[in-house]
């Protein structure tokens, strides 16, 4: 029987937490330089939307040589826009809109008033439904302009309608002023105005003072953690007259050259890191008032904030205080027009900014403090659990694939052959544990470590334990992981991958029993059930990569499944690997699978009628799993669709070999969004394991 590990009560962190959008410290110190694949091209550089839009409006009069203009926007629109971007002939015609932020269509239809320009909102960073606003604005020859200013970049189909499509990257990026045009010319008034706006708009501002008054002021916040103090009432947002911001038209220097830093992968990579945020904060939201309404969605890629309604809240007041006492930024958007309001403005769009509240989610937000605000509800449960150190013996080898055979799952990592390539390859030395239950065996785990003699420097485990069906918790992997860090590694930095899927109440159990996290974005993947007929196999694919499959299967190729050219494909491998620069599989540990007395990887590969290798890929299996581990497609290859041939081909002969699963080995959509999308036509269910934690006493 192994030692027990008790936990102390965790106690709810409520430090207040620094919601203020900080630069990075190379950015502050200049040493970010803009990036050759910056995201950004063929677009108009602004000061800010409001000046973007004040621009449009001044060109369109120029261009239709009419000065009275007529603008329909929702009236759930921001008073200080507005106030900026008023000219004399504008007319303001407010339309309202859903609980879902769409615009009201029914009421838009009764609305009797001319129209030149129609503003669509995406609300929040929502991918709303610009069709309808496009079907509407063609019908009566109207501009079409989409309100973007809450979205990081034009994902999914936004940005892609509108006549103009304007973003604000200051309110997603570290940066203190920046507007950005993309426009679709499509006819010849867009066009015009475009050239008018080309003419205002080109280069930039320097403003040396303005930026070191703002490096300064975000230096002070990332140094103290200071964010700005917003007061919240519980009522209408509705601002007094406002006069127009004395603003320049061209963007800053500094900040042209900042958000020209980011690639479209960093991009994608803040808009994951925000929309993390936001799940952790609608986790401590639901805890302190499960009444409380969440308003953005799964589909929202990049949240601009966390969105609540109150109007189910027995006590507006009281939840809101409650929000501010476990030390989140709670506060209200928009503003709205002062103007007339009273009869301007419907009771709806009123009801909704009353009960309207936002909570910031940047991408520097911390998820580890916030993950101290959760109360998970998981105990460690220890009576009963125990670890047996195993031994290399043939009898420990079949405990070791006993237990895993009634483990619903199982992975590369905790393979027992993986450890033996592993331990030749790279001198990683290993030891296995069998983990009980009342003397009953219910899971296993091995520890890779490092060592100088006796004295144990770093240990690892990746994707671990694994238990039997319905013994897989956080809780038992946890408890197991410390009385046998506690036994045998005390002392050492220990890194650990859990196998448990990353959600907030995981990773907020992880923290809370004092594990660092250094990697927050895990490691995303999907497995394919086999578990079905071969007709089965072929109908649940995704139309498009049935078609690629099919037009591949014409081509009557003959994949081979002999591994006689193994290392001829790892040559092309490194070759690949050198060429596009990815790190991959390390070239010797693969080889020496290739090895072993139990070879554990597959290989499925085409050649052309010179016996030419076209495309290859090599899967490792492991219990009732195969994973795909490498691969490669030539110029040749991609154009016959061989990559949906081997994949599929690998998936019926795993089925027809009874396996249960293949894992798709890794479907990332930040870094290789293309892979992400190929592997996504074999709709896999996906999952995520959480990133690496580490320990060190």
């Amino acid at each position: 029987m192994g030692k027990t590990y008790n936990t102390p009560d965790f106690k709810i962190n409520r430090k207040k937490i620094c919601s203020a959008l900080t630069p990075t410290w190379k950015q502050l110190f200049g040493i970010n330089r803009p990036k050759q694949d910056g995201y950004w091209r063929n677009v108009l550089w602004s000061s800010r939307t409001s000046v973007s839009m004040r621009l449009i409006f001044e060109s369109y009069q120029i261009v239709k040589n009419k000065r009275e203009v007529y603008l329909w926007l929702p009236e759930f629109f921001c008073a200080e826009t507005i106030a900026d971007f008023m000219i004399d002939g504008l007319h303001l015609v407010g339309y309202p809109v859903t609980n879902t932020f769409e615009p009201d269509w029914n009421t838009i239809k009764e609305i009797e008033s001319p129209i030149d320009m129609f503003i669509h909102v995406h609300f929040f960073g929502e991918c709303l439904d610009i069709s309808k606003a496009r079907s509407f604005c063609d019908k009566n020859e109207a501009i079409l302009i989409e309100d973007c200013a809450h979205v990081l970049y034009d994902y999914g189909k936004i940005g892609k309608k509108g006549d103009f499509s304007l973003f604000s990257p200051h309110k997603l990026l570290p940066i203190f002023d920046g507007g950005i045009i993309k426009y679709n010319e499509n006819n010849v008034t867009v066009s015009q105005i475009v050239e008018l706006l080309k003419r205002k708009l080109t280069g930039c501002e320097k403003n040396t003072v303005k930026t070191l008054v703002w490096k300064l002021k975000k230096t002070t916040q990332k140094v103290f953690k200071i964010s700005r103090k917003i007061e919240l009432n519980y009522e209408p947002h509705i601002l007094e007259k406002k006069s127009k911001r004395e603003t320049q038209e061209k963007i800053s220097s500094w900040s042209q050259k900042t958000v020209n830093g980011y690639s479209y992968e960093e991009l994608k990579k803040i808009s994951y890191d925000r929309k993390e945020n936001r799940a952790f904060v609608d986790a401590i939201i639901a805890e302190i008032d499960p009444d409380v309404v969440m308003l953005t969605t799964e589909q929202n890629e990049c949240p601009f904030f966390a969105v609540y309604s109150l109007k189910n809240v027995a006590d507006p007041k009281e939840t809101i205080e409650r929000i501010k006492r476990i030390g989140l930024d709670v506060s209200f958007w928009p503003s709205l027009s002062s103007e007339g309001c009273s009869e301007k403005l419907s009771s709806e769009t009123l009801e909704l900014s009353k009960n309207l509240i936002v909570i910031p989610v940047p991408q520097t937000l911390s998820i580890t403090e916030l993950a101290k605000k959760i109360s998970t509800g998981k105990k460690n449960s220890l009576e009963g659990m125990g670890v047996r150190h195993l031994q290399d013996g043939a009898e420990d080898k079949k405990d070791w694939e006993t237990v895993l055979r009634q483990c619903r799952f199982t992975n590369v990592t905790q393979d027992w052959t993986y450890a033996e390539a592993k331990n030749k390859a790279q001198h990683w030395r290993v030891n296995r544990y069998i983990i009980t239950e009342n003397n009953v065996n219910i899971g296993a785990v091995q520890v890779l470590f490092k060592a100088i003699g006796t004295w144990k420097i770093a240990a690892r485990v990746n994707h671990g334990p694994l238990f039997i069906d319905g013994k897989q918790t956080i809780e038992n992997e946890v408890t197991a992981i410390e009385m046998i860090r506690k036994s045998d590694f005390r002392c050492v930095l220990f890194f650990y991958v859990p196998f448990s899927f990353m959600n907030v109440e995981n990773y907020a159990f992880m923290v809370q029993h004092g594990w660092l996290n250094w990697n927050r974005l895990g490691f995303p993947s999907g497995i394919v059930s086999l578990k079905k007929t071969k007709e089965e196999l072929m109908s649940t694919l995704d139309s498009k990569w049935r078609n690629q499959l099919k037009k591949a299967l014409k081509c009557n190729l003959t994949v081979r499944t002999d591994s006689e050219r193994y290392e001829e494909m790892l040559e092309i491998y490194q070759q690949d690997q050198e060429s596009k620069r990815f790190d991959g599989v390390e070239d010797h540990l693969i080889r020496t699978m290739f090895t072993l007395e139990d070879v554990p990887v597959r290989v499925f590969y085409v050649t052309d009628e010179s016996n030419n290798i076209m495309a290859f890929d090599i899967f490792y299996q492991h219990i009732n799993t195969a994973t795909y581990y490498i691969g490669w497609n030539s110029v040749e290859g991609r154009a016959l669709c061989l990559n949906n041939l081997l994949l599929y081909t690998a998936a019926e002969t795993f089925l027809q070999e009874g396996l249960s699963y293949l894992d798709l080995g890794g479907i990332e959509p930040i870094y290789t969004e293309k892979i992400a999308k190929f592997k996504d036509g074999m709709k896999p269910k996906k999952y995520r394991h959480m990133g690496e934690f580490l320990k060190w006493r």
